[in-house]
């Protein structure tokens, strides 16, 4: 459903995605599930393909990106360095 670079990233992760909508929810995740912030399209500046979620305020290790709509989905793993 969508794609994440750079991996492993230090300020900005990129996220190409089509087709999103007010309804989804985007979501960044600790390696125990533990949601620490959580945006809709709008709050990154979506433009109908790109999300740019800014990452330098986390510390170093390993996080899980998850977008959410009304009929999906989808997790991916990334590394902040």
């Amino acid at each position: 459903i969508f794609e994440i670079y750079p991996n492993p990233v230090h300020t900005n992760l990129n996220v190409i995605i089509r087709n999103l909508n007010e309804k989804c929810k985007i979501s960044i995740l600790t390696t125990e599930g533990k949601s620490i912030c959580t945006y809709s399209p709008s709050d990154l500046n979506y433009n109908g393909l790109f999300l740019n979620i800014p990452v330098s305020n986390f510390a170093a290790g390993i996080y899980f990106i998850r977008i959410e709509t009304p009929n999906h989905s989808s997790v991916k793993k990334f590394i902040r360095n």
